[in-house]
């Protein structure tokens, strides 16, 4: 990534980079809680036991970072391509909310365009779910070629599906190459997930591109309505279109279930039960109940090496 906030260590509001650019000055601001407990490697092997993350509450808080000045790697322009990626944890919010995860512009500072959004990756409440939302502003066709910044229209992307929001820690990112309406991806917990321009339409346009900041958990003068609120951990940028596979990557988990379900009868002591249990839904999460068993039998120890194909 050119920017990432892994919020660990002795400074974790500043970004850590891999490139040579000036690194952008962060700065706390509002209702954010640093050294909070983040995802540990019972979520995914990449973290560490002590992981830590940072919580914003909808009180309105967020990191806000400075451009360092024009064609920073903080802006996109046509032809750019980015991902936006985070680990996320937040507490229950209301149908049609918006809470942002990072976008660029749109923050009301004086001075700056209301209409100035270069990018954004936000969370929106669907019922007990939350589904991606990808929102930026084009610049008008009929002054791109002047070279100015006049805002066109908002464009917004959602998903079709998310995750419930559960207490729990889920992986969300987005790539995209501006200048190429069709180029959109968006992932939940590693794996891909369908969506519809559903404001503005897909365009081949160029997007609003000014020096304003990039905030980190909120938007629109840190208004409540728009601030995150839960926990957020991992957050990166990165100037290019990362794989679904690497992205996949991120996710070497299964999450585990409040309350795991029982076995269907009981070994015997110091014994191992096995169950062979079919019809489990393709979703990287624990069923919430088990079918009947097709086969079971008692074993005095047992390990998993690999996972056989299953044939008839």
């Amino acid at each position: 990534p050119v920017l990432w906030w892994s919020f660990d260590g002795k400074e974790p509001a500043v970004a850590k980079t891999f490139v040579k650019d000036a690194l952008p000055i962060s700065k706390l601001a509002g209702d954010v809680k640093l050294d909070q407990a983040g995802p540990t490697r019972s979520t995914s092997s990449l973290f560490a036991a002590d992981n830590r993350s940072i919580e914003i509450t909808s009180n309105g808080g967020a990191i806000q970072v400075s451009d360092p000045g024009e064609k920073s790697l903080l802006d996109f322009d046509k032809g750019d391509a980015i991902t936006i990626e985070a680990w996320v944890k937040p507490d229950s919010f209301g149908s049609a909310r918006y809470m942002y995860v990072a976008g660029k512009g749109r923050t009301y500072n004086k001075g700056a365009s209301r209409d100035n959004h270069n990018y954004a990756l936000r969370l929106q409440g669907k019922g007990p779910d939350a589904v991606l939302s990808f929102l930026f502003r084009s610049r008008d066709a009929s002054k791109d070629e002047a070279g100015k910044d006049s805002p066109g229209d908002w464009h917004r992307w959602t998903s079709k599906s998310g995750f419930k929001v559960d207490q729990g820690w889920h992986h969300v990112a987005v790539t995209y190459e501006f200048g190429r309406k069709n180029s959109l991806a968006g992932y939940v917990d590693g794996q891909s997930v369908n969506g519809v321009w559903d404001m503005g339409g897909a365009t081949d346009r160029a997007p609003v591109v000014d020096d304003d900041e990039l905030w980190i958990g909120s938007s629109m003068g840190m208004s409540p309505g728009s601030s995150f609120d839960g926990l957020l951990d991992e957050v990166a940028i990165y100037r290019t279109a990362l794989a679904p596979e690497r992205i996949q990557q991120r996710v070497p988990f299964f999450p585990k279930p409040a309350a795991p379900p029982m076995p269907q009868s009981a070994p015997p002591r110091n014994d191992v039960l096995v169950e062979v249990i079919e019809g489990i839904p393709d979703s990287p999460s624990w069923p919430e109940s088990l079918p009947e068993s097709t086969e079971s039998w008692i074993e005095p120890a047992f390990a998993f090496f690999g996972m056989p194909e299953r044939y008839s």
